[in-house]
């Protein structure tokens, strides 16, 4: 008996505008307000106002890395790459001694992108979307003077529908992780958190704790059902190795999996631990060792690191950041590009995997062009102009750099 229709609602999809480059914004404003406005936590002896804003700001002063979970998981894999499909590019700053990176592609690139995509390939994005919300209820409502942005359903819609799918809003989590010896703050989607985790917080705490447990989320995904053994074998290896790496790195537990059949249907759901997949995927592969995908994450982000102090103009800058203005006019950026090849730069594991990594400093006029679109106020890089002045002021306040 097959499960749900997952293309069912898809003519009332509200999509987001991927043309939209968002860079780091809503992370790093996220960040600026921990610091500057402090939080009262549950249970916690330190209440709102009374810590200072070098305690607040301490994970952030610390961190060698800024980024999404998505830049992360990019690192880890790019050792285990199999086709062109594997690319990707990133643009790189450094203030004091964190390095920002988020993903690169040209604003055409993205028009290109959205013109391009097929019906097809846009079935299967949303057949994801729908199976979370057949996963999902609208548990938390919206204040009341404030429109509703979660999902609606009416008695029309399929048992265990959650409502209509729009992917404009969505939960994010930052947490500290590590990378060898490299710090990071990332945020990351959050699908969802257990039913059973619900009665630990009031609605109030849902929508305003700073605080929720890792241990209660939970990652949903789906994939095509797994039909014959090199199906499994497919599915038990870099695409598995890829869903422990997004969920390890964010902490998250448990991946609860939709297999989809070749109509969109509902197959089969599969809840997978987060710890145990890296188990099932060298028994498949022996060759794939999540281990070496993080290493190799650690080394990139140490040898991005020694290639800009290595440029005495960006080093100078990064460790003492120019006053704002000077700043959105001229700052060093550089693009890290990754093109998967088998070739020299990282080790093989097997024929097909592999690839080189290069960097190089960006012109202003690119940057000016292709991050900023043309806009000279309002971003150093790609960093927000309010957030680059703060981390900026809050440097020196450090002693991290002294600048006039």
């Amino acid at each position: 008996m097959r499960g749900p229709d997952l293309n069912y609602g898809y003519e009332q999809w509200v999509r987001r505008d991927e043309t939209v480059d968002e860079h780091l914004d809503s992370l790093l404003v996220v960040l600026q307000h921990k610091a500057q406005s402090g939080s009262q936590e549950q249970g916690s002896r330190v209440q709102a106002g009374k810590e200072s804003e070098n305690e607040r700001d301490r994970d952030r002063l610390r961190a060698d890395v800024i980024t999404w979970r998505g830049i992360a998981t990019k690192l880890c894999t790019a050792i285990f790459a199999e086709n062109s499909h594997d690319a990707w590019e990133l643009n790189v700053l450094q203030v004091g001694k964190t390095l920002y990176l988020e993903e690169f592609v040209s604003p055409a690139a993205r028009r290109e992108k959205v013109q391009s995509t097929d019906r097809r390939l846009l079935g299967f994005m949303y057949q994801g979307y729908a199976f979370e919300s057949f996963c999902t209820s609208p548990a938390i409502p919206a204040p009341k003077d404030q429109p509703s942005s979660s999902k609606t359903s009416t008695s029309r819609d399929p048992p265990g529908w959650g409502g209509t799918v729009c992917n404009n809003v969505q939960w994010c989590a930052i947490c500290k992780t590590s990378l060898g010896s490299n710090r990071l703050i990332i945020g990351g989607e959050v699908d969802c958190i257990q039913p059973s985790a619900l009665p630990k917080y009031a609605t109030s705490d849902l929508l305003h704790n700073p605080r929720l447990d890792s241990d209660d989320f939970v990652e949903l995904k789906t994939t095509a059902e797994i039909r014959n053994a090199r199906d499994r074998e497919r599915f038990e290896g870099t695409k598995m190795l890829r869903f422990y790496y997004q969920s390890f790195l964010l902490g998250v537990p448990s991946i609860v999996t939709g297999f989809r059949d070749r109509a969109g249907f509902l197959a089969d759901v599969q809840t997978l631990s987060t710890l145990q997949l890296p188990r099932i995927v060298r028994a498949q592969h022996p060759k794939l060792d999540a281990g070496k995908g993080l290493a190799f994450a650690n080394q990139i982000l140490d040898w991005v690191r020694q290639y800009i102090a290595q440029d005495p103009t960006a080093s100078q800058l990064s460790n003492a950041p120019p006053p704002l203005a000077e700043a959105e006019a001229d700052f060093p950026v550089f693009r890290l590009a990754f093109t998967p090849s088998g070739g020299i730069g990282i080790p093989s594991h097997g024929p097909q995997h592999g690839g080189t990594l290069a960097i190089r400093r960006l012109p202003t006029q690119d940057v000016l062009r292709d991050i900023k679109e043309g806009q000279q106020a309002g971003r150093v890089g790609f960093l927000l102009s309010s957030y680059f002045d703060f981390a900026r002021q809050r440097l020196v306040a450090s002693g991290g750099a002294v600048v006039s």
